[in-house]
């Protein structure tokens, strides 16, 4: 049976994110603030970059803020409070919409894909969907 990656990528992960989480806590930097701060950042990016077909930065964009995902669970095992079932809610829903505002497509971008042929507008639609 073949390892999972996310086995062997945890542990040197672990050691790089939790001295930043640390500091985070320790200067009162809360994991719900990082939580809403990476998703503000996400939806700002997806809503700003991709309507404007600027995937590329778009994408590097979302790849940072979305980076705090890690972090805010980091954050509630080391602080003093530990992790609470708000911050569980709250970081599993911002994840749906999170997901939603990248995948659903603006107006504009609808209007760019009408090069497209017509079944993959309707597969990117129906997937869109599914994420609300």
């Amino acid at each position: 049976m073949v390892p999972m990656i996310s086995s062997s990528l945890k542990p040197a992960v672990t050691r790089l994110i939790n001295p930043v989480a640390r500091a985070a806590v320790s200067i009162g930097v809360t994991p719900n603030a990082i939580t809403l701060l990476g998703a503000i950042g996400v939806i700002a990016s997806a809503s700003w970059f991709y309507p404007r077909e600027e995937f590329f930065w778009g994408t590097i964009f979302i790849v940072i803020f979305a980076l705090s995902d890690l972090f805010d669970g980091a954050m509630a095992r080391i602080s003093q409070k530990g992790a609470s079932l708000w911050g569980g809610f709250l970081d599993s829903t911002i994840d749906r919409v999170t997901d939603s505002a990248i995948t659903t497509p603006s107006p504009r971008s609808i209007r760019s894909m009408s090069k497209l042929p017509f079944e993959t507008v309707t597969e990117l639609r129906i997937l869109s969907l599914l994420q609300l």
